[in-house]
């Protein structure tokens, strides 16, 4: 079983007047979809993300089901959904391997 995928992200969050929300989520985690594009057209996914508490546009981006097709890249700018309304972006900085149930991590 390999680890959970997980992105970290920079955050664009729309203003009201774009359409965004009235202010960007708190610190902690945050749960919305995103669109992915894949050779057989645009799917909608569950997300969860992981907010900076030291800046409202660094986050780390977490599907909530690991079937979600394997697509993402470095550069990719991706859709921050709250129902059908899109409220920001989010542009895929890295790629975080986190092996789940590993007792054995060294922190350097």
């Amino acid at each position: 079983a390999g680890g959970l995928m997980m992105y970290q992200v920079l955050l664009e969050w729309y203003l009201p007047q774009q359409g965004g929300r009235q202010q960007p989520p708190r610190a902690g985690r945050y749960f919305a979809t995103t669109y992915l594009n894949e050779p057989s057209g645009q799917s909608m996914w569950s997300i969860s993300l992981l907010l900076s508490a030291s800046s409202i546009n660094n986050a780390e981006l977490e599907f909530l089901f690991d079937t979600y097709p394997k697509v993402i890249q470095v550069g990719d700018l991706l859709p921050i959904l709250e129902g059908t309304k899109t409220v920001g972006l989010m542009l895929v900085l890295s790629v975080i391997e986190e092996a789940r149930c590993n007792s054995a991590t060294i922190l350097n």
